[in-house]
């Protein structure tokens, strides 16, 4: 009986480990928010809107419509604002559940 309760408490405790300590890719979910420049067919991260070149035909999207549309991003900025990251299991879980912001919100 001790014996069951004690490996029992070896596996959950490396399953805490693992969900916890682990890094796992996480990309920018489909619904991150993204402007759409219609004339030049790119988008741009919020955060890097004040410094990228824009015309007046531009439109509040997500990232799935821009994907849709065949567009690429619009600088490096872009691309490096929706760069996957590494982090574990369990903050993936608490972004899903809107307990903490994930980067590209």
């Amino acid at each position: 009986m001790k014996k069951g309760i004690i490996l029992a408490s070896i596996l959950l405790l490396v399953a805490i480990i693992f969900i916890c300590a682990i890094p796992f890719t996480v990309s920018p979910s489909d619904d991150t928010r993204v402007i759409l420049e219609h004339n030049h067919e790119t988008y741009i991260a919020p955060s890097c809107f004040q410094q990228a070149e824009i015309t007046n035909y531009i439109e509040d999207s997500n990232l799935e419509k821009a994907k849709e549309l065949g567009y690429v991003e619009e600088s490096s900025c872009t691309e490096s604002a929706f760069a996957p990251v590494k982090k574990p299991i369990v903050w993936n879980v608490l972004v899903k559940l809107n307990l903490i912001e994930s980067p590209w919100d």
